[in-house]
């Protein structure tokens, strides 16, 4: 992982614990033809998972 990606993830981790999930250099898969692959995606968090 490239340090800047750390920096970010290590950031955002602190911001966002418990709120929301961070997946950091992950593919999204979005439908049947698209699957981009960002450095840092945030995700809304699920209720009742």
């Amino acid at each position: 992982m490239p340090a800047e990606v750390a920096q970010v993830d290590e950031v955002l981790q602190r911001v966002v614990a418990g709120r929301a999930v961070l997946w950091v250099q992950h593919p999204v898969d979005l439908d049947e033809y698209s699957e981009p692959q960002p450095d840092v995606t945030l995700l809304r968090a699920r209720t009742g998972h």
